[in-house]
């Protein structure tokens, strides 16, 4: 009892531990006007959803890439940008079926998942491959909304991707992927036994079956049960527990200034405005511990689903609900598979 007691307290002190690094400003800038500008085109042309699939695009490929030279954020932008909008038309594609996406779910996520065994930056452009697809997966869709979506992510990516080379400070220390996929590599980790194989089943596995409870159980914004699930898994049961504290209690705090503001308003441009600053400080301290990633995150998000399709404060509630049963089912996962387990393995950054 007192180790399990001394495990948390030692998951609590890494969960809320801050790294030292300056803000990078040029690129909060940045992050701000990629996610921020094309949903406000969006909103005042009367193409919501196209605004918003635009801004997810600068969104998510701003948030992936990695600190160093111009060379090695430009080739791991790409692959983030290529393999996330291959996620957009992928999602798209299959949401209208349930087995389809729930298939389509459990090798999207394996295959992803096994870029953890590339290196430290490839983990978190796995992550947001998996977290596009995911989230798109629980969005309405037909087939013929695959080409418009995509397209819009690409050009979304590909301006935040080509602003954060050319402006974003340069730095050292980052490895260059030598080709665009590592896709040697990435056969030799599926087919040798070991932790990154072992982690990517698991998860994979996970985020399938919680896919497809939710979709079963017609669960509101089900979505954000399998994408707990995919954040806090981890491949030791000491990053697993740090991990689902963070993404606990930041959700947690975030939701206070979302609900605040929608409380608050249906005005765009006072939300608009929100989601400006947001996102700005987002990008700012994203670098210094995942737990403030997830308090800007959180409400940035919830923000803009508002903006696209108010639904008041069920959102919120929505949110919370979901991301504390993804968090819990991962942590039994954690609790049962993963115990006495550690590892070097290459870590998420933040």
């Amino acid at each position: 009892m007192h180790e399990e007691r001394q495990l948390w307290l030692d998951a609590e002190r890494q969960a809320l531990a801050a790294e030292e690094r300056r803000p990078d400003l040029a690129t909060a800038v940045i992050g701000a006007l990629v996610t921020t500008v094309p949903l406000a085109v969006g909103v005042a042309s009367g193409h919501r959803v196209t605004g918003l699939f635009c801004a997810l695009g600068g969104l998510n490929v701003a948030l992936s890439l990695p600190s160093g030279t111009r060379v090695t954020r430009r080739r791991w932008g790409t692959i983030a940008l290529v393999g996330s909008a291959a996620g957009v038309a992928a999602a798209t594609a299959v949401s209208s079926s349930l087995w389809l996406t729930t298939l389509v779910t459990l090798v999207w996520v394996a295959g992803w998942c096994l870029f953890r065994g590339v290196g430290v930056p490839a983990v978190g452009v796995g992550f947001v491959s998996c977290a596009v697809f995911i989230i798109v997966a629980g969005q309405p869709a037909r087939l013929d909304d695959v080409l418009p979506r995509t397209g819009v992510y690409l050009l979304g990516g590909t301006l935040s991707l080509a602003l954060c080379v050319a402006l974003a400070r340069p730095t050292a220390g980052t490895t260059t992927p030598s080709r665009l996929f590592p896709t040697g590599a990435l056969v030799r980790l599926a087919t040798t036994t070991g932790v990154v194989r072992r982690h990517a089943v698991r998860a994979s596995l996970m985020v399938a079956v919680t896919t497809l409870v939710y979709r079963v159980l017609h669960i509101p914004d089900g979505y954000w049960i399998p994408l707990s699930v995919i954040a806090v898994l981890q491949p030791d049961a000491t990053s697993g527990r740090t991990r689902a504290l963070q993404r606990a209690l930041g959700t947690l705090l975030g939701v206070v200034g979302a609900a605040a503001v929608i409380a608050m308003t249906r005005s765009d441009p006072v939300i608009l405005a929100c989601i400006l600053v947001t996102a700005g400080g987002l990008f700012a301290l994203k670098s210094r511990n995942y737990f403030w990633m997830v308090v800007l995150l959180t409400p940035l998000v919830l923000l803009m689903l508002t903006v696209v399709h108010y639904g008041g404060l069920r959102i919120v509630g929505y949110r919370v609900v979901d991301t504390l049963a993804g968090t819990a089912s991962a942590l039994v996962i954690v609790e049962i598979w993963d115990r006495g387990e550690t590892s070097d393995h290459p870590r998420e950054p933040g």
